[in-house]
């Protein structure tokens, strides 16, 4: 678990028996500075609003001070002088991060190392309790929070900018779990598919989705050396983790929700891209294909790209790399109402400029050569279904060519 000089990095902490409560007086300062103009939201927005997120608030202006109080704590880290009282009774490390170029940032590990559940818990709900206090008797510290809260507050309370779910549902209260997306590995075994699947329902407790790649997993049909029985291939452990899916609720407001990704090189790749076809066919998952530029020369070439065993390192098939591509055009179609394709294809482009290289998952950072294979995506896809979708992607186009030429 850690943060990188904000509270928003945190990750997940559940509830337990063993929480640091925090003071009364810190709750009645968090509250002591509420504007009493009254936020004006719609009979719609109220029904929303009051039943996901407001809960035991009072009121909607007393529920976004909260988030913008606990969201604001953040802004103590970057002043040390008040780390003796922030990490007092917190197990932590601090640690210098090289990003290149001579410069250096501050990393604090909270509870490295620290395995038992209820110790982490505790140490968490510590370095938060510690927080609030300092705001609640230290006056500059308290100055510094209510800068920038009073800054938060006005974007939030005028609408011009909301924080993800979890931080409105979470942010302030026991569970302190702002995240909206975990990613996940899936290793290649039937207790790396039950630990996935787990860990998945954990984070939808909270109010996290989940993504998860399983380009690692064996292709169906491969020999299992350790039963010698046949692998069932990627889709076994999505599987899994959809029918644990549909028995939790997101932070006890909505379903759970996930991602799936597979290799454009994966043996099963024609059964991933089709699998939601038939209606309730893994509704709980997002689908995507992990590809790269080479995968996009060869469908501008015309050419085969090879689907390669992750195990074995077998060659298994040969494929035209434009059916591939034309396939995954088409089940888009399927999947939504035709008016909804050609914002998905788009969607669908942007999220590949986010996969740097060939890594399974990594920061969303925009590198020449995703940038590079969004414009020949989007170049295929203008000239392939331009006429099927009535939709030209020149604009998008044009902007990635446009970072092409930036970086």
């Amino acid at each position: 678990m850690y943060f990188k000089l904000g509270l928003n990095l945190i990750f997940l902490t559940l509830e337990s028996e063993a929480i640091v409560s925090i003071s009364e007086k810190t709750k009645v300062s968090m509250l002591a500075d509420v504007d009493d103009a009254h936020i004006n939201i719609t009979e719609n927005q109220e029904k929303v609003i009051r039943s996901k997120y407001i809960k035991d608030d009072p009121n909607v202006e007393i529920w976004l001070r909260r988030v913008v109080r606990n969201i604001a704590l953040a802004e103590l880290i970057y002043h040390p002088k008040f780390h003796k009282k922030i990490f007092e009774g917190v197990k932590h490390t601090l640690e210098k991060i090289d990003t290149g170029d001579g410069k250096f940032s501050n990393l604090c590990l909270i509870h490295k190392d620290m395995s038992e559940y209820n110790e982490r818990t505790q140490n968490f709900n510590k370095f938060m309790s510690n927080l609030y206090e300092l705001v609640a008797e230290d006056e500059k510290a308290h100055s510094i929070v209510n800068e920038t809260e009073k800054k938060f507050y006005d974007m939030l309370s005028k609408w011009k900018f909301l924080p993800n779910s979890p931080t409105l549902m979470n942010a302030g209260r026991r569970l302190q779990q702002l995240s909206a997306c975990y990613v996940l590995p899936i290793e290649d075994s039937i207790e790396g598919w039950m630990k996935a699947a787990t860990d998945a329902a954990i984070i939808h407790k909270t109010g996290g989705g989940t993504g998860f790649a399983a380009s690692r997993v064996r292709s169906s049909g491969a020999m299992v050396g350790s039963t010698r029985g046949i692998a069932t291939g990627p889709m076994s452990p999505f599987m899994i983790i959809n029918a644990t899916t549909e028995q939790i609720k997101q932070g006890g407001q909505r379903r759970g929700a996930n991602m799936g990704i597979l290799s454009v090189y994966h043996p099963n790749i024609r059964e991933f891209i089709e699998f939601k076809k038939p209606q309730g066919q893994l509704e709980n998952f997002n689908i995507s294909v992990a590809l790269d530029e080479n995968f996009m020369n060869k469908v501008e070439q015309d050419g085969e790209i090879e689907l390669v065993d992750p195990h074995s390192k077998e060659i298994m098939a040969r494929e035209k790399a434009k059916d591939i591509f034309d396939l995954m055009a088409e089940n888009f179609k399927i999947a939504k109402p035709t008016k909804y394709a050609t914002k998905l294809m788009t969607e669908f482009a942007w999220r590949l400029a986010k996969i740097q290289g060939f890594i399974t998952f990594s920061s969303p950072t925009i590198t020449k050569e995703t940038a590079r294979t969004s414009h020949k995506i989007l170049k295929y896809s203008n000239s392939k279904f331009k006429d099927k979708f009535n939709y030209e992607f020149i604009s998008v186009n044009e902007s990635i060519k446009y970072i092409c030429e930036k970086l």
